[in-house]
C-alpha cells in the first residue's frame, strides 16, 4: 500500500512540474451581466454576490459619495444581474436557479415571529416596560425601557 502511494504522490508531482508548477484553478461561478444598480434617488447602491448567492445593500453618502454596507438579502442561485425598479424594489436574476428575485428594499417583516413576541409581550410584562422593536433595512432596532425602582436610603 505504501508503494501505491509513493506511486501517486510521484504522478500528482509529475503532473504539477508539467504544468508549470501550479495547477489550474477552474471556478464555477456563472459570469455577471450587470452587478451593480444604484437606487433612482441615488442613496443606494445594490451589488449582487454571486459566490454567496446575496443581494448586498451599500447607502450612499449625499455629497461624498462614501459607501456604507447596509444588509446582505438571500436571493436565489448564482446571482448575475440587478436592476433598481425604484427606491425600494430591486430585481435580482439568478442564473443557476433560473429565477427572478424581486427584493423590497423598503419593508418590514411581514410575519412577527415568536421572538418578536417575546421580546414585545413577555419582556415589556415581566420587566414592567415598553418595547419598541423596527426593521430597516440595516436590521433589526429594538429599544426596551425598564423603570428602575428607587433604591431605599
Amino acid at each position: 500500500m505504501l508503494g501505491f502511494r509513493v506511486l501517486l504522490l510521484a504522478v500528482i508531482a509529475l503532473v504539477v512540474s508539467a504544468r508549470g508548477g501550479f495547477a489550474a484553478f477552474t471556478t464555477f461561478a456563472s459570469g455577471q451581466v450587470r452587478p451593480l444598480a444604484m437606487s433612482p434617488d441615488g442613496t443606494r447602491l445594490f451589488a449582487v454576490n454571486t459566490p454567496d448567492d446575496q443581494l448586498e445593500i451599500f447607502s450612499v453618502a449625499a455629497g461624498t459619495g462614501a459607501l456604507a454596507h447596509q444588509a446582505s438579502v438571500p436571493v436565489g442561485l448564482e446571482p448575475v444581474a440587478v436592476a433598481a425598479r425604484s427606491d425600494t424594489e430591486v430585481w435580482v436574476v439568478n442564473h443557476l436557479s433560473d429565477s427572478v428575485s424581486v427584493v423590497d428594499v423598503g419593508a418590514s417583516p411581514l410575519r412577527r415571529g415568536f421572538g418578536v413576541k417575546l421580546i414585545e409581550e413577555a419582556l415589556a410584562y415581566e420587566a414592567a416596560g415598553q418595547v419598541q422593536l423596527r426593521f430597516p433595512c440595516e436590521g433589526v432596532r429594538c429599544e426596551i425601557e425598564i423603570p428602575i425602582p428607587a433604591l431605599p436610603a
